[in-house]
């Protein structure tokens, strides 16, 4: 992972004693430290019973025995991460992650997001498929977009941009670290249970990135206007270069989230 957190120790975190705010930061920065924090408490044997929204937050559950521990993601301008330990009992009715995102969890390639949606939180888990730093990195990133059966979206943020793709019937997300002058440091390949539903965009430039693409490298990724443009080992790809690249299976109609 290309973010380097600093997790407090966790004897430090007494039972009864005053939550210990782990990290704050960014949105993905605090959703990092979060994925982290539990499953180093699932290596050390505790077990996740309960994954919800509460107002603002997105809070984990876990028990080992008789102790239960919280682990919380707070939203707000200065996004935090905490863990409570044996402060509350368990909620009434228990909301179980499911079997893919207990796999995920404990695995060595997996790991979890926190997506939103109308206020609402949730655990997005993923399985890694591929990685790679430095100069494979940047190879990875050419071969994996030429190789897309489609391209749904493209965003960047917090030094991070992020392909949603097609890929043989399921949906991944190619996700790629940027140094400060957007250079590529770090890509992952990173797989969701769900495949991409029928009102996802589809990219009608994908020819013309495939041959882009073709037997070079993406070095670099940065913002020009409102699309991405990928700064290859020849050249300069835009994606999307006058807004239109991507045709909504919806008609373009956006409808909303219904809350």
């Amino acid at each position: 992972m290309a973010i380097s957190l600093l997790l407090v120790p966790w004897l430090a975190v007494a039972a009864g004693a005053t939550p210990a705010v782990v990290t704050t930061g960014t949105y993905r920065q605090v959703e990092a430290a979060l994925d982290e924090g539990v499953r180093s408490r699932i290596d050390a044997g505790w077990a996740v019973v309960d994954m919800r929204t509460e107002n603002d937050e997105f809070v984990v559950t876990l028990t080992r025995d008789d102790a239960i521990e919280r682990h919380v993601m707070h939203f707000d301008s200065s996004n935090s991460y905490r863990v409570e330990r044996d402060v509350t009992a368990l909620p009434t009715e228990l909301m179980e992650p499911d079997d893919f995102t207990l796999r995920a969890l404990s695995s060595a390639r997996g790991g979890f997001e926190v997506a939103a949606t109308c206020g609402d939180y949730y655990q997005r888990p993923y399985f890694v498929d591929d990685a790679a730093t430095g100069e494979l990195a940047r190879s990875m990133v050419a071969r994996v977009l030429a190789t897309a059966d489609d391209v749904h979206g493209a965003s960047q943020h917090d030094g991070r941009a992020t392909f949603t793709l097609g890929k043989r019937g399921t949906t991944v997300d190619l996700v790629v670290w940027l140094d400060p002058m957007g250079k590529v440091i770090e890509a992952q390949v990173r797989r969701f249970e769900s495949g991409a539903s029928s009102e996802s965009p589809s990219y009608k430039r994908a020819g013309a990135m495939k041959r882009a693409l073709r037997g070079v490298k993406v070095v670099g990724i940065s913002e020009r206007g409102a699309s991405l443009t990928l700064e290859t080992s020849r050249g300069r790809f835009v994606l999307d270069p006058d807004g239109t690249a991507f045709d909504s299976g919806n008609n373009g109609e956006y409808e909303g989230c219904g809350c």
